[in-house]
């Protein structure tokens, strides 16, 4: 999946060589899948300690989420109550 990234944490753009242990059906067990990364990609992933799955579950299970038409003053005090 391409994506856009303006940094200048970057000192150089390139490929890393990934190796990943990958189920196949045809061969009926595990092999090992090669295949190339950008490098700043791979730094963005290994170095966010888990943020972006935390960001992802707190909006997937926020109280908010599935509730549609109510007032205003209601999601202020679901989200009051969501962070006491």
């Amino acid at each position: 999946k391409p994506f856009y990234m303006v940094s200048d944490v970057a000192t150089k753009v390139g490929w890393n060589a990934v190796e990943k242990k990958v189920f196949s059906h045809s061969a009926n067990k595990k092999i090992i899948y090669r295949f190339l990364r950008f490098n700043i990609s791979d730094d963005y992933n290994f170095q966010m300690n888990d943020n972006d799955i935390t960001d992802q579950l707190r909006l997937e299970y926020r109280m908010m989420s599935k509730s549609r038409n109510n007032k205003w003053w209601w999601a202020l005090f679901l989200w009051g109550f969501e962070v006491s």
